[in-house]
């Protein structure tokens, strides 16, 4: 539509009031541009957890579902998303409601006899045997390793399998007045060049790779080496030594920054120093045909939930031993909000990436809802084994009893994680 001409003499007057409008319509102007971008990234994130929480929860419930049904225990309802007290009836069949609920998140069964009042119904869960009620707890997360090894196996004869992960020299993020943000590092940089501070010391830059971003890695080593003991006022105290760290802005131009490293600690990395930025992430891939690709699906599934236990087993040993603060053990964890980042993240970077993504977060589900606690999967086969032993069930005040504090622990977890992963969102990440 054509403006009316005064108008249009209004904003491209040449006088000194004139042209603060204009350049006030023109910052109005990015700043929507700006708006448009971010929700066009939240929409992204948004529909990426969708749809990765979605599957896995799904595959998830699919496996009590199923495995309920084969045994001969009574389902009342299936349904896909939440609420589970109000949605659509799709069909009926067998005794079973399958549902679709307004909030397209996860999934829900719902198996006659864990929900208090009906324990004593016909084909109630807690009338099956123990053996019965263990395969029903346990299929959940057995679902969730098949779909991880079929996400592999997929990947192994389309985009391929990882044969290696790096990081690459671009900055992704800087922690607000972390060492890297003082030195003046931003997002959108590249990082070239990594020495200990000196005109005689050796850079160390990224390696170049045929067909592929170029290799940061020992340029990450240099810096998470760049700490030492010193002795101040009689303490030995760990100290980052100074680092020259060579950049090229987006533009092209290239300067060289000085920075010196925090000290952190870590389960997995014991002492390393930190600059504060995150660098890009890349992947080699390799394709194989279908039948090497279910041995190498099955064999990175196996590889993946073992480091996971192992790692979680580190961690809970550490926390018992007063190496690790509570608060050091839930920030390991991520929430909601961190999960619909990284997913957003992942389906950003290429379809390979995401599928790598989907299946080692099916692993994690797989993994962690087998942990002993209330209300976890786990947590409910500790009950049926404590019965094995005593030889008598719980009464149904004591498993609802014991089914509240579980929901209140994953609640405060849930609000605590949520918590940690808006300040992340807010302030950065950390490393290298």
């Amino acid at each position: 539509m054509r403006l009316p001409d005064p108008m249009v003499g209004h904003i491209f007057s040449s006088s000194p009031s004139n042209m603060t409008s204009f350049f006030h319509l023109v910052t109005s102007g990015l700043s929507l541009v700006g708006i448009v971008e971010f929700l066009k990234s939240a929409a992204t994130f948004i529909l990426a957890f969708a749809v990765v929480f979605g599957v896995l929860a799904f595959c998830h419930e699919f496996g009590h579902f199923l495995t309920a049904k084969m045994l001969g225990m009574s389902v009342d309802q299936f349904g896909i998303g939440f609420p589970p007290t109000y949605g659509w009836t799709i069909m009926r069949r067998s005794g079973t409601s399958y549902t679709i609920h307004p909030v397209p998140l996860g999934a829900f069964v719902k198996i006659r006899g864990m929900d208090p009042g009906d324990q004593d119904a016909p084909n109630s869960f807690l009338r099956q045997p123990p053996w019965a009620r263990l395969i029903v707890l346990a299929a959940g997360s057995a679902a969730n390793l098949v779909l991880a090894i079929a996400v592999f196996i997929i990947m192994g004869v389309t985009t391929g399998l990882p044969v290696r992960d790096y990081v690459t020299p671009v900055v992704k993020e800087v922690t607000k007045d972390s060492p890297a943000w003082v030195a003046g590092l931003r997002s959108g940089d590249t990082v070239i060049g990594v020495r200990e501070a000196g005109p005689n010391n050796h850079w160390v830059g990224p390696q170049p790779i045929p067909r592929a971003e170029p290799d940061a890695t020992a340029m990450v080593e240099l810096i998470h080496h760049g700490w030492s003991r010193q002795t101040i006022s009689g303490r030995i105290e760990k100290v980052g030594k100074l680092l020259d760290v060579r950049i090229q802005l987006p533009g092209g131009r290239q300067e060289i920054v000085h920075a010196r490293p925090a000290v952190r600690s870590d389960p997995e990395l014991k002492d390393y120093a930190v600059l504060g930025y995150r660098p890009g992430t890349a992947f080699q891939y390799e394709r194989v045909g279908p039948i090497t690709a279910v041995d190498k699906g099955i064999d990175e599934a196996r590889d993946k939930a073992t480091y996971l236990v192992r790692v979680l087993l580190s961690m809970a040993v550490q926390l018992v031993e007063h190496k690790m603060t509570p608060a050091q053990f839930g920030g390991s964890f991520v929430g909601p909000v961190g999960i619909a980042r990284t997913s957003g993240e992942f389906v950003q970077a290429g379809l390979p990436e995401f599928l790598g993504f989907l299946g080692m977060l099916s692993i994690n589900l797989a993994v962690l809802n087998l942990l002993p606690l209330p209300i976890f999967d786990g947590g409910n086969i500790i009950i049926v084994l404590l019965e094995v032993l005593r030889r008598k069930q719980l009464e149904p005040a004591q498993f609802m009893a014991v089914q509240l504090v579980g929901l209140a622990f994953i609640m405060c977890l849930f609000v605590y994680l949520t918590y940690h992963d808006i300040v992340h969102l807010a302030t950065g990440t950390t490393a290298p």
